[in-house]
């Protein structure tokens, strides 16, 4: 059986401190309802190759503290990096 697959999830509050912080991907979502769109169709995507999906909770201090850990740049390989090791 294979392991669920990681995506995040970050509340909406947050979501303007965490674009600031990928202010260098220019492909971030602009808002939160991107956010919410871009992961919801991600989502659709792996359940419908057969992949079990488990929501992972983070917030800005968590990819902040992550980045300052490795010497990453906040950046989308840094976020799943982050998420993938969080993953319970």
């Amino acid at each position: 059986m294979r392991e669920p697959y990681p995506l995040p999830r970050i509340a909406e509050r947050d979501f303007v401190t965490l674009r600031k912080l990928m202010k260098g991907e220019p492909d971030f979502p602009e808002t939160y309802a991107d956010w919410l769109a871009l992961w919801k169709r991600r989502s659709m995507e792996e359940q419908q190759r057969g992949q079990e999906i488990q929501w992972v909770d983070f917030g800005p201090s968590d990819l902040e503290q992550f980045c300052e850990s490795t010497g990453l740049p906040p950046s989308w390989g840094a976020l799943t990096k982050l998420v993938g090791g969080m993953v319970r």
